[in-house]
């Protein structure tokens, strides 16, 4: 660009007589100049981010490039979600993605990142916290390959995506594969566990031996795209995923109605095939419409089996065995329209889900069950811009329906779901928001699955066909300032939901039961602030921290609690020449998910980088530094029948030396490539597991 300037100076100069001097000093000035387009733009319900060359030199992948958002966090098992620890859905080019697409995605080629902190009506059903839409520079004609391999030193963990694209004509060419490993053999169980069943009173306290877990997921991909510019996109995606979760737990075991210490152990095997494919088509027509239309299947072949034995030194007090075999299918399918109208753009939509689960249960007997879903989703939205102030708004009717013959069970429901979204920009740096929206929440085939497993002599989970899909009211008032050298961001939010499902423990005739529930309501207000401040304008040095303040509480009807707590998590990043630095810090917190209260752990990392080459970063990492073990912790609410607190403790993952290598490179001649406007996927196995 400032060649462009100085060519059409140079001409300026001969047609009015400028001295060469003069040329020269204009010359130097513009050396002086950085051209560049808004780093921030806010408009309603959505930022649009673009950043300084000199920001993604200090980041290895796009992925990585996702924490220079303000809101967005890439937590410490590389999976993107926001700082209050909820799910992204990721795009690229508005393709469907993942978290393995974007790591070997090299930050050189992002043009801007779309980011919905509040999310656009056809992803109100999903529960998200976030979308990206990550816009990248011109596709490779010839094609592209990217490599991203983290493994550690002193542990069997790692995290390897390769994967590459071929375009030939029209049409591109794709292949991706993603292997996850986990083997911990420095692995805890610990749980202080207390009930009262027909007026006997079990108390029993586990202290966790040395024990194994082992987690292996491996993900391979196959696309394929064909478009004609500004007229017709298809693209067609293959996937096979295969997971398998294995533990071998280990307890010393005292129980007050026996005597003797126990040697407690316990099994479980978790695994699943799920093969799915996702049909594309978009036509672009005239005068600015659109129609799309999307199909995504998936089928889950799901095995889930545990094992728990307490022995005495001559004999078995208490053994259980479950097995669950669970075969689920799910076609979602979804049609939009779009055309542009004199207030602004406006979208109608409609989207259905259609699941159907079988399971073969065996406990003490054999049970066969099968289960049917349906959720369909029809939306209208209008999205525009009047001078500093810029408007979305939108309204849904969401169906949703469950019917299990084997369980005698059937309901429906209808909600309507308004969402609006103003903003104002004050300045060209600042801006106000205000959000409003309404969301439902459908309990997945796995939560609605009454599949009992024995955990203690009277004690049991499962999940219930008896919930009821809820509703959530969602205000948020914004603020947010973005310069060259601070970016500062505050919320406040308050939500409201009405019957909502959660954790619950009640008395059955034949044991005391963790299940899932409808409460009565539940109530979150939070406070939060964001600061990044980069003091130096060279970028050698990034400050940045994210708090929060919030407060949790539910009314189950007859009792009610609350939990107020706090976050920290601030950062610092280096950059010089080829190298980076970054030390990254997340204080501990504790939530409330109906009678249980979960610890997200405290959290630590310390990198150092090096840029050997373009395209090519190594990585050494230092994760949990000083940290005797890793933990992680769930106890029950003082309301519970049931007190339990159970403990993860995970030594492999102390002091967790680790190197990271990021290869991507890109060769023939560029084209332009469409974007997908319709993103759908299952991640519902159909089979219920308890949470840790």
């Amino acid at each position: 660009m400032k060649k462009v300037i100085i060519v059409f100076y140079l001409l300026l100069t001969s047609l009015k007589g400028f001295s060469q001097q003069d040329t020269i000093a204009l010359s130097k000035q513009l050396d002086e100049i950085e051209i560049t387009a808004k780093t921030v733009e806010q408009f309603a319900g959505k930022k649009i981010y673009r950043f300084p060359a000199k920001d993604l030199e200090a980041t290895r992948s796009t992925l990585d490039a996702m924490n220079l958002i303000p809101r967005l966090n890439v937590n410490m098992d590389n999976r993107l979600s926001t700082k209050t620890g909820k799910s992204v859905k990721i795009l690229i080019n508005g393709i469907n993605s993942s978290e393995s697409d974007l790591s070997i995605l090299p930050p050189s080629e992002i043009i801007r990142v779309e980011f919905y902190d509040n999310p656009p009506a056809r992803f109100a059903m999903l529960g998200l916290g976030a979308v990206v839409n990550v816009i990248t520079k011109r596709h490779t004609v010839g094609g592209s390959v990217g490599i991203n391999l983290q493994n550690a030193f002193n542990a069997l963990w790692g995290n390897d995506v390769v994967g590459g694209k071929y375009n030939l004509g029209n049409s591109q060419f794709g292949v991706k594969y993603l292997t996850k490993y986990r083997d911990f053999r420095d692995y805890f169980e610990d749980e202080d566990l207390n009930y009262t069943f027909s007026d006997t009173e079990y108390t029993k306290h586990k202290q966790g031996l040395k024990s194994r877990e082992d987690v292996l997921i491996n993900n391979m991909e196959l696309s394929f795209v064909n478009q004609q510019t500004n007229k017709y996109q298809l693209s067609a995606i293959a996937g096979l995923e295969y997971r398998d979760v294995k533990s071998d737990v280990n307890q010393n075991t005292i129980w007050n109605l026996y005597e003797e210490n126990l040697l407690s152990h316990s099994k479980k095997v978790d695994k699943y095939l799920k093969p799915s494919f996702d049909f594309y088509f978009c036509r672009s027509l005239a005068k600015g419409r659109e129609l799309i239309v999307n199909a995504t299947g998936t089928f889950f072949d799901s095995e889930f089996t545990q094992t728990y034995q307490e022995n005495s030194n001559i004999s078995s007090l208490f053994n259980s065995a479950t097995s669950v075999e669970g075969k689920k299918y799910s076609i979602i399918g979804e049609l939009l329209y779009s055309f542009v109208a004199k207030p602004g753009k406006v979208t109608v939509g409609l989207r259905d889900m259609s699941a159907s689960s079988k399971q073969e249960l065996t406990a003490v007997n054999t049970e066969k069950l099968h289960s049917n879903s349906n959720d369909l989703y029809a939306y209208a939205a209008m999205k525009g811009m009047f001078g500093q102030f810029s408007y979305s708004v939108s309204a849904g009717l969401n169906y949703s329906c469950f019917s299990s013959p084997s369980l005698n069970k059937n309901y429906s429901f209808t909600f309507f779901k308004p969402s609006i979204d103003l903003n104002y920009d004050l300045t060209d740096k600042s801006f106000i928001a205000l959000n409003y929206q309404v969301e439902t929440t459908n309990p997945t085939l796995s939560a609605l699955s009454y599949n009992p497993v024995m955990v203690d002599q009277f004690l049991a989970y499962s999940g219930n066909p008896d919930l009821r899909p809820y509703k959530t009211h969602k205000l948020q008032a914004s603020y947010g300032y973005d310069d060259k050298s601070w970016s500062i961001g505050s919320d406040i939010e308050y939500e409201y939901a009405r019957l909502p499902f959660a954790p619950y423990f009640l008395e059955e005739k034949d044991y005391m039961l963790q299940t899932y529930a409808n409460l009565k309501s539940s109530q979150m207000a939070k406070i939060t602030l964001m600061v990044k401040w980069i003091p130096f304008p060279w970028h050698w040095l990034t400050l940045s921290c994210y708090s929060e303040v919030f407060c949790n509480s539910i009314n189950s009807g007859t009792d009610s609690w609350s939990h107020t707590d706090y976050r920290l998590i601030p950062t610092i990043k280096l950059h010089y020449a080829k190298w980076n630095a970054q030390w990254f810090y997340q204080s501990g917190e504790k939530t409330i998910d109906g009678q249980l209260m979960r610890t997200s752990p405290e959290a630590s990392f310390f990198e150092v980088s090096y840029c050997p080459a373009k395209g090519l970063t190594t990585t050494l990492g230092w994760r949990y530094p000083f940290y005797k073990e890793y933990r992680e912790s769930t106890e029950t609410h003082s309301s519970s029948i049931v007190q339990q607190v159970s403990n993860t403790r995970i030594k492999d993952l102390s002091n967790l030396i680790y190197v990271n290598v990021v290869y991507n490179f890109t060769f023939g001649k560029s084209m332009k490539v469409a974007q997908k406007k319709l993103y759908n996927s299952d991640t519902d196995s159909g089979i219920l597991e308890k949470k840790r």
